[in-house]
């Protein structure tokens, strides 16, 4: 097993939950604030696209968020987005779902020849992976919130 293996598998388990969290989610649903104080389905997902361009960075790839992007959905901001601002709910999926490919193909990539920087870089996409699974969890606690069925276990 290489060392890159188990970080893949805990984006592997991530996007198995992003997946069945956001299935039948409308862009309209996405804007609902549940309760007051939370953050909406669609500024979840834009944070996480704006987190994965940090691993992406890691991983000497191109980045998917541009400045609009930033200030909509980074760290600290409102997690609430104004309708007229906020990017479709179908293409911050995509976005997401590209920098998953990406991700999984360059860890692939890592079994036959790994940089030499591989322990540093696993630590940090552990701290990124787990941020995923921090808000997989709100996704999937939102969405039942939204009177969806759960589709995780």
């Amino acid at each position: 097993m290489s060392i890159a293996a188990p970080i893949l598998k805990v984006y592997h388990i991530n996007f198995f939950a992003f997946q069945k969290n956001i299935a039948g989610i409308t862009h309209q649903e996405s804007m609902i604030q549940v309760h007051e104080g939370t953050s909406t389905i669609n500024w979840i997902m834009g944070h996480l696209v704006l987190v994965r361009d940090e691993v992406l960075k890691l991983l000497n790839e191109e980045v998917l968020c541009d400045e609009v992007c930033r200030e909509i959905y980074g760290a600290g901001t409102p997690g609430m987005v104004d309708i007229n601002a906020a990017i479709d709910l179908p293409d911050l999926v995509n976005a997401f779902q590209h920098s998953q490919d990406v991700i999984t193909q360059k860890l692939q990539l890592f079994e036959k020849e790994a940089p030499k920087n591989i322990d540093d870089l696993m630590v940090q996409m552990a701290g990124y992976g787990f941020h995923d699974a921090y808000h997989m969890g709100q996704l999937g606690y939102i969405r039942r919130l939204l009177n969806k069925p759960s589709l995780l276990g």
